[in-house]
Parts: structure tokens; sequence; C-alpha cells
């Protein structure tokens, strides 16, 4: 039996199963997550130390795609609130999940101040986990709080964290650069592999598998949309960090093609023909096939699961299997 209640207001969990409208969606979302855990249990993960020639980089986010009002936030909601702990009837979803992964605080692009960077609030999330008194406190934080420092060297070099300039006046003075100049600048170019360790060392202490990083319709928000895309290709890459992201698959490509815009420039999209073509076909068919290598790395079509709206699950479903509460009634 489904229920639909439309008294609902669209950002609820249920504890009752039958009022979760899209368990399809879910079976498919319990399959990803399961796949992903395996990979990281068969053979057992550890990660990269920086020393070799090329490490592995996936990319396993999880988009909940759908249009305006298809229940995406619902379901996102639905999900965590599943996969951070065993409910009553829901386990032919998510049993034995829970014990394995760290549901961390959904983030929302709207709530993020204008300076705040996306990795500084995921990394913020991540620490007030281990700052819990209740998870592991005879735990020996020793590592850990080596690892977060080391990380923390490289953060200074990312794009919207620290000054606007990367090398200062000081690079003119060759005992600063021998001594901490080309440290500065390796700690930057490794802050990836110092990010995977501390999230490796983190999820010991806590003695789980993965994190579960959720961010809810950043295709709506373009001030920050843009970060969260290039922060998710670039430095969420661990396999340790279970990403589900919730969106507009067409919104997202809009957010995509304008940065792929700003990227050309005027004068290369003015002057330069042999690379966008001699028409303006060209220059759409170029930007159309940058914006899906780059959607196709950090949202493969395999991890895309898709909202049915309310219209068309009570038009795939049989009456009798769906009930409808009516607004003003419980």
């Amino acid at each position: 039996m489904r229920i639909i209640d439309l008294n609902g207001n669209g950002a609820e969990r249920f504890d009752n199963p039958d009022k979760v409208l899209q368990s399809e969606a879910l079976e498919q979302l319990n399959s990803i997550v399961r796949a992903q855990i395996g990979r990281l249990e068969n053979p057992l993960y550890t990660p990269p130390t920086g020393r070799e020639l090329t490490y592995l980089r996936p990319h396993n986010g999880i988009l909940i795609q759908g249009g305006r009002g298809s229940g995406k936030t619902t379901f996102l909601l639905n999900a965590l609130h599943y996969l951070q702990s065993q409910q009553k009837g829901s386990s032919q979803w998510f049993e034995g999940l829970p014990s394995k992964l760290q549901v961390l605080s959904p983030i929302d692009p709207t709530l993020i101040e204008t300076k705040e960077h996306i990795i500084i609030v995921i990394i913020s999330l991540i620490d007030a986990v281990l700052d819990d008194p209740a998870i592991n406190p005879e735990a020996e934080r020793t590592i850990v709080n080596e690892a977060r420092r080391k990380m923390a060297e490289g953060l200074g070099l990312l794009d919207g964290i620290g000054k606007s300039k990367p090398y200062g006046d000081e690079w003119e003075d060759p005992e600063w650069i021998m001594s901490r100049g080309l440290r500065k600048a390796r700690n930057g170019r490794s802050f990836e592999i110092k990010f995977q360790k501390y999230i490796y060392e983190a999820l010991k202490i806590i003695n789980k598998k993965a994190f579960v990083l959720a961010f809810d319709d950043v295709d709506t928000n373009f001030q920050h949309g843009s970060t969260i895309l290039e922060t998710i290709r670039k430095y969420l890459t661990s396999p340790q960090l279970v990403l589900l992201i919730s969106g507009d698959l067409e919104l997202y490509g809009r957010l995509v093609r304008r940065n792929i815009y700003d990227t050309f420039g005027e004068n290369v999209m003015r002057y330069d023909p042999s690379v966008i073509g001699e028409e303006k076909t060209g220059v759409s068919a170029a930007v159309q096939e940058l914006e899906e290598q780059y959607l196709l790395k950090i949202v493969p079509p395999q991890n895309r699961i898709s909202m049915m709206p309310l219209g068309g699950i009570m038009q795939v479903y049989p009456s009798n299997e769906i009930m409808i509460v009516p607004f003003e009634q419980t």
C-alpha cells in the first residue's frame, strides 16, 4: 500500500514505509551504496600515501534527480533517516548498513555564508562527529589529529580560502622559499590525498566504513553551486564518502554551461572559430560535449536515481494499492 498524504509539507521523515512513495528509488539507492561499501571491504581499503605514481580517483556521486515538486528533498531526508538508524519495517532497504555508515548533516547551499568554503563546512561536520564524547571517547586521537594538521597545511592554496594570490612578496626571499615556500606548494598539490587520509583516520576512530554526505538542491544556487561541483570533482573523491546530490539534471547542465562559457572567455568565443566551430552551432556542440563529459564524471549515469512524480505513481499502480489522505484529515 502506498499512502499519499496531501497534508504533508514535502520535507517529512517517515517511520511508516508505506508513506515512502519512492520505494523503487530506495531499492536502487540501497544497491548502489551496498556496492560501494563492498568495494571498501573486499579488498580492504587503504588511502593513497602520495608516493604513488598514480592513484584511483573514483567519482561515486549519487544524483537524486527530478523536476520541481517531484519529492527529491523528502526522499533525501528519508534516505538519510534510514541510513542513520535501522527502522522497523525498512529492513528490505538498508539492513546492516547503518552500523557501517556515519551520516553527516545534509548541506543546503542556500544556507552557506558567502565567504564560507564548502570544504571548511565538510571538515567542520566531520570534526563535530569526532568531538562527540559519546563516540569512542577512549580512542587514541594522535594519528587523526596529525592527519588534520597536515591537511590544514594545504587549505590556504584552495580557491576561496586564504589570500587571493597563492604566492606573495615572501617568494622574493630565497631562504623563505627553501624553508617554507616549497613545502606550502607541495601541501597544496597533495591536499586531496591528505583529505582522504583525514577521512580514513576519522572513520577508524568512530569504527565506521564511510561518511554519508548529502547536498540538497545544489542546482538552484548559482552562487555556491559551481564551487560545490568543482569541490566534488577535485577533492571529494574518497571511496569512503557516499555522496548524495539532489536536483534537476537540466538545471545542473545550465550551471555547468555557464561556467564553460566563462572559461572560454569573450576573446575565444569571438576570435577562435578553429576551436569552437565556424558557426553558432559549433559553439553549442562544443559546450554540450564539455557539459556531458563534466556531468558524466560528477554523477555517472549508473548512479542517477529518478523520482517518479505523484501523477506517474497514480498512473502506474492500481488504485487499490494507493490510499490518498485528503487535506485536513489524518
